[in-house]
């Protein structure tokens, strides 16, 4: 977990490359899905999109019944610049109640989407405000 967490913090600096290679790091221990969204999000925004495309579809064939997924597929898509998919999934999430989204006011993966009606709309629907650090 102590990679997962340096990765993000390294990319809250914008060092998408060494957080990549961070969360590969970590999701070689652990493949969890907030690791693989992550690594998603992150490899779409240094334009490695052909692995954020095939961790959307790692993502999207485990069973919705099995895990919480789709916030996570959101994230990636945001990275990859593909907000009306990602607000989509962001939608599905909130009508799972998945847990992720506790953390979307402080998210710095979302920042792209903060003036999108669509994406304020859910924030108020989950009841959370949009902060930064």
């Amino acid at each position: 977990m102590g990679r997962f967490v340096l990765g993000i913090a390294v990319a809250g600096r914008g060092d998408h490359e060494k957080a990549i290679t961070e969360l590969e790091q970590a999701a070689r221990s652990w493949a969890g899905v907030p690791i693989l969204g992550w690594l998603g999000c992150l490899c779409g925004r240094a334009g490695r999109h052909d692995r954020a495309h095939e961790l959307v579809r790692t993502l999207q064939d485990i069973p919705t019944e099995r895990t919480a997924r789709s916030a996570e597929i959101a994230r990636i898509l945001v990275g990859l610049g593909e907000y009306d998919s990602a607000l989509v999934n962001l939608t599905e999430a909130c009508g799972a109640r998945e847990s992720a989204l506790a953390y979307i006011g402080r998210d710095f993966c979302w920042d792209p989407m903060v003036d999108d009606d669509r994406f304020k709309a859910i924030l108020r629907r989950i009841g959370v405000e949009r902060s930064s650090f």
